[in-house]
């Protein structure tokens, strides 16, 4: 089942029952980026700081609507500081897709002018003051990035997906991901004490580590933390929707069957398509309903005669 609710992320998360969702798959508006042209919008803030600090305060209730066990993955891309017509497309624009409107819908960024404002960074380390664990950061290499017109330093060709837990152990099901195996055949990535086989098909060192057991054969490794994906087409109006295959790792580790997947920032709705391909509940959030149209529209025709898709507003 697929619900998507319209209104103010923080208003509507709290809404939502407690430790009720297992794992978290999103990509918040990026800072001064796009202007989404609905009031109340989350990255038109002033500073780096105020939309941080937005973002931990989403991030906080959302933290209360995960299990204890569950995983947060979030996409959050860059961006430069400098004057209103550097944060346009052209020569300073580093995620073009995000990008629609004109550059006097936005606001002027402080700091150096061309300065990277290092605003995952800033989240992630934010995240961790707040009470999250940092468990991974994961490279999404775009094999097709958005060209850019700039001159004085390289075409930005990759975004960091930040993974989160609540706790040290929390459920992945690593063999679900598993990829081709780069070492030889016969070897394993753990040995004698160090590896504990556990019910789940992958290993743990104790500490909340896993890897593949031996079990699933010398063809096949632990997935990577850099994942080479290229662009897919879309007849939605919407700018920002990344891949099916971020979700579809994301979910296919940290999640089972039968479980819910949480979407807060949820667009153009690849997560919850994902979600429902994979037999999973799926719940979104997002203040434009034109947006939630889009998700409904997409889930729904995604499987007509199956989909179950609800929008409460």
């Amino acid at each position: 089942m697929i619900t998507i609710r319209v209104g103010d992320v923080r208003e509507q998360l709290r809404q939502l029952d407690a430790k009720s969702a297992q794992a978290v798959c999103t990509s918040p508006p990026y800072f001064q980026l796009r202007d989404y042209g609905v009031a109340g919008q989350i990255g038109m803030e002033a500073t780096p700081a105020e939309f941080v600090a937005t973002l931990v305060d989403v991030f906080r209730e959302v933290r209360r609507v995960m299990r204890d066990d569950g995983v947060l993955f979030v996409n959050l891309g860059r961006s430069y500081g400098g004057s209103v017509k550097g944060n346009a497309p052209g020569p300073n624009s580093t995620v073009g897709h995000r990008w629609r409107g004109s550059s006097e819908q936005l606001q002027r960024t402080p700091g150096q002018a061309k300065s990277l404002l290092l605003i995952p960074e800033r989240f992630a380390i934010a995240m961790s003051d707040d009470g999250w664990i940092v468990r991974d950061q994961i490279v999404w290499a775009k094999k097709a990035p958005m060209p850019e017109s700039v001159r004085d330093r390289c075409t930005s060709s990759w975004e960091p997906i930040f993974m989160f837990t609540k706790q040290a152990r929390y459920f992945w099901d690593a063999a679900a991901v598993a990829q081709t195996a780069l070492q030889p055949l016969g070897q394993s990535r753990l040995t004698g004490s160090q590896a504990k086989t556990t019910a789940g098909g992958f290993t743990t060192n104790g500490t909340g580590n896993s890897t593949l057991g031996t079990n699933q054969g010398a063809s096949t490794a632990n997935m990577r933390n850099v994942w080479h994906l290229g662009p897919e087409p879309s007849r939605e109006a919407h700018w920002a929707s990344f891949p099916t295959e971020i979700p579809r790792r994301c979910i296919l580790a940290a999640s089972r069957k039968g479980d819910t997947i949480l979407d807060p920032f949820v667009g153009s709705g690849t997560t919850l398509l994902v979600a429902d391909r994979l037999e999973r509940n799926g719940i979104g959030i997002d203040l434009n309903p034109e947006y939630a149209e889009i998700a409904r529209r997409r889930c729904a025709n995604d499987a007509p005669m199956f989909a179950d898709v609800t929008v409460a507003g």
